[in-house]
């Protein structure tokens, strides 16, 4: 009887095998847009909007004039310093929520034409 024992083992592993090898492509695809989404190389990653809204706000407003590539160098520090000086806000090169509730209308009033 141990032939027969023998098949019935082998006829349960071929499911098992199945569903472990039709997720394996799904994993494999799903790979590659994952690593899009967070690509530093691509301008909309959602690490840099902030920075690269408000160095767009600030090219507006006159203030800057670099690159728009989300990062905050002491470029866009003295742009943000200058800014909060015109406008009576603390100059401290941070833009917190005081900061940016003057400077989104040069970003807002950008994007609406």
């Amino acid at each position: 009887g141990t032939g027969q024992t023998q098949i019935e083992i082998m006829s349960d592993l071929p499911p098992a095998k199945l569903i472990f090898v039709s997720e394996a492509p799904v994993v494999q695809e799903a790979l590659p847009e994952v690593a899009s989404v967070v690509n530093p190389e691509r301008p909309d990653s959602v690490e840099n909007l902030f920075e690269l809204k408000v160095q767009t706000a600030l090219k507006n407003a006159g203030y800057y004039n670099g690159l728009i590539d989300g990062e905050v160098g002491p470029k866009t520090r003295r742009a943000i310093k200058s800014f909060q000086t015109a406008n009576h806000l603390e100059a401290d090169g941070l833009v917190g929520s005081n900061t940016w509730n003057q400077l989104k209308w040069f970003y807002y009033g950008s994007n609406s034409g």
